[in-house]
């Protein structure tokens, strides 16, 4: 076994396991929503942020909540 097929199989996730993964042309055994660089995905969910608009000439505190996906990179 060469060292880019050991590091792909027993490594930890991350960059060097991807790299190592790629060179060795196998797949790692990782769950499905764990990729070889270590990204995870964590699904759809909902992410909240407090807006202020104006209403009467007063600040609003007002709770929006949408989709991870439609606010974009944190």
């Amino acid at each position: 076994m060469g060292d880019d097929e050991a590091l792909c199989r027993y490594g930890a996730p991350g960059r060097a396991m991807g790299e190592a993964c790629d060179r060795a042309k196998i797949k790692p055994r990782l769950p499905d929503f764990v990729d070889a660089t270590g990204k995870v995905d964590r699904g759809d969910y909902l992410r909240c942020r407090y807006e202020y608009p104006t209403v009467n000439g007063e600040y609003v505190k007002t709770r929006v909540c949408k989709p991870s996906g439609e606010w974009g990179a944190p």
